[in-house]
């Protein structure tokens, strides 16, 4: 896996300390990943090259896809906010959507049938089934089509979009995103070198992947913008309210989010913990009053009942304008 990772940290664009960093995971230390330089303005030759960073997409899981957070901040800046977030991603999915990553597949007797869903089974890397169901356009071997996972099921289909004769593909094959597919949460925002915020990592958490795998494939996300003006910002791991400070389970997303933090440096940012140390500021930005329980929460550094649709911690609409707020501030102390 070493050269796999190495290739395609190189081809992001990431420095080679990263990549040796990277490459040597498990208990040795991940050195800090210093993505592309971040501008403090946008200028002409942004305009010229028909990017702006002004302009950001938001990729992510069901935290970024089912919140207001995208559309919040955007009202905040004044400029378009792309949610490119899918309910159960973890961090390859995002890679892969994106347009960065190719993965390999096998499908089941190694064949593409004249139409109907074909069974994948096997994937390079092994980490890429997420929860949940998600259809993705892909072209296999020159055929379009969609990647296609329902929803309960742990695996995972290729379809040809228009039937035709049988092909015979000879064993694993390399997928990618169908290039012409500009939809909003696959490559439409790094195709037009929008400026990116990254929140992933909470699926990878909860189906056992790895940090390791978070940070690669964060990276290759990163990677795709290399526009010289790009603005790139990751954001913390959501603790579930089950997981309360002090617990084994809190100390492990602790522990990540520290891991992102060492990697990703000074665009690894926190709008969570800024609500559990703000919690005066982050309910006068939601406009709703504290709470008893809410109150019991910030004591536990978990998402409080008034900014939560569920017993997770998936943010409603008062905790998503208290996300826009402390991540414009963020933004703000950059100059953007």
């Amino acid at each position: 896996m070493t050269n796999l990772l190495s290739r395609r940290l190189l081809l992001s664009g990431l420095s080679a300390g990263a990549v040796a960093g990277l490459a040597g995971c498990g208990q040795e230390k991940i050195e800090r990943i210093v993505p592309t330089e971040t501008a403090t303005a946008a200028t002409s030759s942004a305009a010229a090259s028909g990017s702006d960073p002004r302009k950001w997409v938001h990729f992510g899981d069901s935290l970024t896809a089912i919140s207001t957070t995208v559309d919040d901040l955007a009202g905040l800046t004044g400029y378009e906010h792309i949610n490119a977030g899918i309910s159960g991603d973890k961090a390859i999915n995002a890679a892969l959507r994106s347009g960065a990553l190719e993965i390999k597949i096998t499908l089941e007797n190694n064949v593409i049938k004249e139409s109907g869903e074909n069974l994948i089974t096997d994937f390079q890397p092994i980490d890429f089934i997420a929860r949940n169901s998600w259809r993705y356009p892909a072209v296999v071997q020159g055929t379009k089509g969609y990647l296609i996972s329902h929803y309960g099921e742990d695996v995972a289909y290729f379809a040809r979009d228009t039937p035709g004769d049988a092909i015979d593909v000879g064993g694993p094959v390399e997928v990618t995103v169908d290039p012409e597919a500009e939809i909003d949460f696959l490559r439409k925002g790094p195709a037009h070198e929008y400026s990116m915020i990254i929140g992933l990592g909470r699926n990878d958490k909860d189906l056992t992947s790895s940090i390791e795998s978070v940070v690669e494939n964060i990276g290759v996300l990163l990677g795709t913008n290399t526009h010289p003006e790009a603005r790139k910002l990751v954001w913390e791991i959501v603790p579930w309210v089950h997981e309360p400070i002090g617990g084994e389970a809190r100390a492990a997303i602790d522990e990540w989010n520290a891991t992102l933090e060492e990697a990703f440096g000074d665009i690894f940012v926190k709008p969570i913990t800024a609500i559990f140390d703000n919690p005066e500021i982050a309910f006068d930005k939601a406009g709703v009053p504290m709470t008893e329980q809410d109150d019991a929460n910030l004591k536990n550094r978990v998402i409080p009942a008034s900014f939560r649709t569920d017993a997770n911690g998936h943010l409603n609409e008062a905790g998503s304008r208290a996300w826009a707020y402390f991540m414009f501030q963020e933004m703000k102390k950059r100059g953007w």
